[in-house]
């Protein structure tokens, strides 16, 4: 009788870590491709850690930027920009192509941004964003944060195997 109970108990182990072992491998597979895979293709990721877009882009949500000829850019466009010492995410309120400058603006603010944005200073232009998933963008920029992630696809591999 008690070989019985250890069979018993050994399958649903068993069940468990593949099981386990599964949702490591799916989350580990998001985080890379939510995180890892636009940046490969040539985006760049940032945290928004003010209100000033917001309710279009709430705080810490991850935006997507693409680089983008600032000739292009049109009035209404979102775009990422450095800003004195800051990188910055705000919208677009007039493009002077001929001064090759762009007057911006947050969306939840009264005025428009002290200083014209040169053209050499934008980064690019917002593509898509993800609500809250900033945090763990900005997070994830960390070495330690790397090897964690890759141990967490590691153990998750491990217990699907077992």
């Amino acid at each position: 009788m008690p070989l019985k109970d250890n069979k018993k108990t050994g399958g649903r182990s068993s069940v468990f870590l593949h099981i386990t072992g599964y949702i490591f491998i799916t989350v580990f597979f998001l985080v890379v491709g939510f995180l890892l895979i636009p940046k490969l293709i040539g985006y760049k990721t940032y945290d928004i850690i003010s209100a000033s877009m917001e309710p279009e882009i709430p705080v810490h949500s991850l935006v997507y930027v693409k680089e983008v000829d600032p000739f292009e850019l049109e009035e209404g466009d979102i775009i990422t920009f450095n800003y004195y010492d800051a990188i910055v995410t705000h919208r677009i309120v007039n493009n002077d192509k001929e001064e090759q400058v762009l007057r911006t603006k947050g969306d939840m603010n009264e005025i428009e941004d002290m200083r014209d944005t040169v053209y050499d200073d934008v980064i690019g232009k917002v593509t898509y964003h993800i609500p809250y998933l900033g945090l763990l963008g900005a997070y994830l920029d960390s070495f330690i944060a790397k090897i964690i992630l890759v141990i967490f696809g590691l153990v998750g591999l491990i217990m699907t195997g077992i």
